[in-house]
């Protein structure tokens, strides 16, 4: 019986020649190519092209490419792809919001950086800085002081620079400050004093109304603020 040539069932128009016989023909056994070179599973099933030894998937070879592949191929712009229950393919970008600021949002001219507005206030009289300071209004603030009583849950932060009365002046409510001329002893608490001023004396009944921990020194000049919770103090 003669040779038999079969076509592959592909878009290229490969045959190849099964040998004389009944028993068939087994890829890398007895299955040759028209060059008449024995044929492998990986000669004809989606070959590795040469890339340094990557193996790339190639699409000439596949009928049908998958739906999700072909709408996530058609998206146009920068960004980033998410698919919704539906199936549809869109591009995303973060979008900075209240306090947040955004920095190459899409990724196009390098990756997103998500960063923190500054806290600002309006100085309701002349502010210094590294002084703690309260809500005096729904957009000002004023110093705190433990005498006050009525200062005691309206507590905002630390200020960072000192502003004019009617100015901007900037605050944290939770970071880590450093202020050369401040003499701490580290890991003590701070507390609020009288006029925004810290201490690291816990405050006693007579010259305080509440004590207030403000933050932990965390060096002889530096310190975590970060507003605890009131405790009054009583007879």
């Amino acid at each position: 019986m003669a040779d038999k040539k079969l076509k592959l069932k592909d878009q290229l128009g490969r045959v190849v020649r099964l040998d004389d016989g009944n028993a068939g023909a087994t890829l890398g056994k007895n299955l040759y190519g028209a060059d008449g070179k024995l044929l492998k599973a990986s000669d004809i099933i989606n070959p590795p092209q040469q890339q340094g030894g990557a193996i790339a998937t190639v699409w000439k070879l596949i009928r049908e490419i998958p739906a999700n592949i072909q709408r996530l191929a058609a998206l146009v712009g920068a960004g980033f792809a998410i698919r919704r229950p539906s199936g549809e393919w869109l591009l995303r970008t973060f979008q900075a919001g209240p306090g947040i600021t955004i920095e190459n949002g899409d990724g196009d001219d390098g990756d997103p950086v998500i960063g923190l507005t500054p806290l600002t206030k309006t100085a309701d009289a002349a502010l210094s800085g590294h002084r703690i300071i309260r809500a005096t209004g729904p957009t000002t603030a004023g110093y705190a002081s433990a005498s006050i009583e009525a200062h005691a849950d309206d507590v905002l932060g630390m200020t960072t620079g000192a502003a004019a009365a009617g100015t901007e002046v900037p605050y944290v409510t939770d970071a880590e400050v450093t202020e050369p001329s401040w003499n701490w002893t580290p890991l003590l608490p701070l507390y609020l004093a009288a006029d925004g001023l810290m201490t690291q004396t816990s405050p006693s009944l007579g010259e305080a109304e509440f004590s207030l921990v403000v933050g932990f020194a965390t060096g002889t000049t530096s310190a975590r603020i970060r507003i605890e919770t009131p405790i009054y103090l009583e007879d």
